[in-house]
């Protein structure tokens, strides 16, 4: 049997669960019964909110996630499974993301569930601690600079970040003590993972030069006023003046994914806000970001948020 939930049910569900606070800053509620067994603890650092999952859900649960999150979220999926409609994060995987779209949909596989995830509200810390920018990867720089443009990397666990996370997970210290220390490791992990994000770019992408850097920004905002009529790649090219190569691999390294994918995910976030706001048929909201095929778009939006636009519509324009 699959649990289908809205992200504020899901969260409900865990408020009202058995509670019990081990320390100031120091948060457990236990698995809500419904879902299964185990807890997740809630631990208040400075600037930082550290966050582990340890439980075993009976049944797959589904989530709706209603809102587009606020956070900066770097994670580390040691054992259990989680499905995305256009990813999958499985343990030894590690991730990072902020900007995640509203309205998607997650899937917590059933069985045992052990994740640590640092939560950041801001880039105010990282900006902190990184002085100088240059020499972190680009999705970094920007997301520093004020560029929230949603973004998400899936990389590997790395035998030393295990460690550090056992180190978490077995903290020998109390109070004060166990707060300067958890926050420490967590710090570490966060500059392990931006260290991969180094290693990931340096090996795939050559150094762009901020002319180049510009342009690829020209061509994003050309697909965003095109939404329905995109110049294709070459076009597209040529009228910010590079070759369709370096476009093309300048994208991904500056967005985080493909032209084809960004102009897909503009063309969804629209669809689902004419949906919102709009008297419109489904054939005509197909029709405005580019879609001949009604059943070419009912997939394409079922595949992006989870549910098909007609369901999207009754569900979610009612409330």
């Amino acid at each position: 049997m699959t649990i289908t939930l809205l992200h504020r049910e899901y969260d409900e569900l865990w408020q009202h669960s058995h509670v019990i606070k081990l320390e100031p800053f120091e948060t457990v509620e236990e698995c809500p019964q419904q879902l299964g067994n185990g807890y997740q603890r809630w631990i208040l650092l400075n600037g930082i909110d550290l966050l582990i999952h340890d439980y075993e859900f009976c049944d797959d649960v589904v989530i709706k996630l209603e809102e587009t999150s606020g956070c900066i979220e770097f994670g580390f999926q040691v054992l259990g499974h989680h499905q995305y409609p256009n990813r999958t994060r499985s343990g030894g995987q590690n991730f990072v993301e902020w900007g995640a779209a509203k309205n998607a949909i997650a899937q917590k596989s059933a069985g045992r569930i052990l994740q640590v995830d640092i939560h950041l509200d801001s880039p105010e810390l990282l900006h902190y601690f990184c002085t100088s920018n240059s020499s972190l990867p680009l999705a970094i720089q920007q997301l520093i600079a004020g560029n929230e443009q949603p973004y998400d990397h899936i990389g590997s666990i790395t035998p030393t970040m295990k460690l550090v996370l056992e180190q978490i997970l077995n903290c020998p210290y109390q109070g004060a003590t166990k707060q300067m220390y958890l926050g420490a490791k967590c710090l570490e992990l966060i500059a392990m993972k931006i260290a991969q994000l180094s290693e990931v770019n340096h090996k795939t992408y050559p150094r762009l030069s901020r002319s180049e850097i510009d342009q690829i920004h020209q061509a994003k905002d050309i697909i965003t006023q095109n939404l329905c009529d995109p110049p294709s790649l070459l076009s597209l090219a040529r009228q910010v003046g590079l070759n369709d190569c370096t476009l093309k691999r300048g994208f991904r390294q500056v967005f985080g994914t493909s032209v084809f994918g960004y102009l897909h995910d503009r063309r969804m976030e629209y669809a689902r806000k004419l949906l919102e706001e709009q008297a419109m048929t489904i054939t005509g909201v197909a029709a405005m970001v580019g879609y001949a095929n009604r059943g070419h778009f009912a997939a394409a939006f079922r595949k992006k948020f989870g549910v098909s636009p007609s369901h999207y519509l009754s569900h979610y324009r009612v409330s």
